[in-house]
């Protein structure tokens, strides 16, 4: 069902929808949403999926009504953070274009913790990135860095990876 979703989000242009688009954070959300459904983390497991947003509150505000949600028998906390030392608890990290600058240094302060990170494709080194969006056409697509994926012991799934338009 996840999946149904994040085919919806990414596949169906915005301009071929009869009713109006969602806004473009919520479909954000939707795809972290779905990222993280299809991604297993290393051991040992947490009792919580904690979401971060770093840089983008419309974004944080989308994923808080996904509070209750569940994934994977685990339920989603959502939190807004400042600091890259406040990442060091998350699963997953959306990083808004504002912050971009800062995911260089996350990097270097925290190598390689089992975290998705995923960001908006920018004019940035997506070495750095795990999962890149990109708004184009009115849709979203993604790359995926599989390297850099493997290198925080994430595990993410091949329909997963089947969906981004770049894995490297």
């Amino acid at each position: 069902m996840h999946l149904l979703r994040l085919l919806v989000c990414c596949a169906a242009p915005a301009a071929q929808a009869q009713a109006p688009a969602a806004p473009e954070h919520v479909v954000q959300a939707a795809l972290l949403y779905n990222f993280a459904a299809y991604t297993d983390w290393p051991p040992p497991p947490a009792e919580t999926i904690e979401f971060c947003v770093i840089g983008s509150p419309p974004v944080f505000e989308a994923l808080s009504s996904l509070q209750n949600k569940k994934i994977k028998g685990k339920a989603l906390e959502i939190k807004t953070i400042t600091t890259i030392a406040q990442a060091a608890s998350c699963h997953v990290l959306f990083v808004g274009l504002a912050e971009h600058k800062k995911i260089h240094t996350m990097n270097q302060l925290m190598p390689a913790p089992p975290l998705l990170l995923v960001a908006e494709e920018n004019d940035f080194d997506l070495q750095d990135v795990v999962i890149a969006l990109r708004k184009q056409d009115g849709r979203y697509t993604f790359k995926i860095n599989q390297t850099a994926a493997q290198a925080r012991a994430l595990n993410l799934s091949s329909r997963l990876l089947k969906l981004a338009t770049l894995v490297y």
